[in-house]
């Protein structure tokens, strides 16, 4: 017995649709690394700063809402976030549901070091912002 469908899949929605509301940032994680990817380090903390998206501009409400302009790549089969002007520019963007995740590197890093109150060096810094869609 085979079953068959005349139904097409769903398209899936395009990032440029889904990012498009309010986002709430809920958590950044940052963790440093040495040149043998051994972690050296590692930062969280909780901000709710509210973005809202737009379909060429997004705003950081920081007391004003100022349009920041912004397009999304695919390469690599990775989509990209590019901000313009931007001090990290280029942020690799997932979205799932009610979920949105920004990660970017820095190569190399540095990262204060509470106990001995210095700043000290990694070859690497992963970091990741994560969201949750208020509307």
């Amino acid at each position: 017995m085979m079953l068959v469908s005349c139904k097409e899949d769903d398209e899936p929605v395009p990032l440029s649709e889904q990012i498009l509301g309010t986002w709430k940032e809920t958590m950044t994680v940052s963790h440093f690394y040495d040149e043998q990817s051994k972690e050296l380090h590692k930062e969280s903390f909780a901000i709710s700063t509210e973005y809202g998206f737009g379909a060429e501009s997004f705003y950081r409400d920081f007391c004003s809402r100022v349009p920041i302009e912004y397009t999304i790549i695919e390469e690599g089969g990775k989509h990209y976030l590019v901000v313009e002007g931007d001090p990290v520019g280029r942020y690799e963007l997932s979205i799932s549901g009610d979920k949105m995740i920004w990660s970017w590197e820095n190569h190399p890093a540095t990262y204060y070091y509470y106990p001995s109150d210095e700043l000290k060096a990694a070859h690497r810094q992963t970091v990741r912002i994560e969201f949750k869609r208020v509307k």
